[in-house]
């Protein structure tokens, strides 16, 4: 891991083999792919704390929730990683 001018600095492999816990803050569309780089041999055994949501832009705002086939990105997460604990917190609410 190399070090920057405030601090460490590295993947998300390292940061995933440095932590207890590890906190999945990336954009849900992209989620289980960093989850893959950080590596399933990193996760094992770990806490995934998801706080990501789904969201796509791409047709501008309001964005649109997007589902995996009816399922979440933190059940994606666990398919992709049965042997991490994901715990999936924060949610998006909408309102007309």
């Amino acid at each position: 891991m190399g070090r920057g001018e405030r601090g460490p600095e590295g993947t998300f492999a390292d940061a995933a083999a440095f932590g207890e816990l590890v906190v999945n803050a990336t954009g849900g569309l992209v989620s289980v792919a960093a989850l893959q780089a950080a590596g399933a041999e990193n996760l094992r055994g770990k806490v995934v704390v998801d706080v990501s949501n789904a969201l796509d832009f791409s047709q501008g705002f309001p964005p649109k929730a997007v589902t995996f086939d009816g399922r979440s990105v933190a059940e994606e997460i666990q398919r992709e990683f049965p042997d991490t604990r994901v715990v999936k917190t924060l949610n998006t609410m909408n309102n007309l």
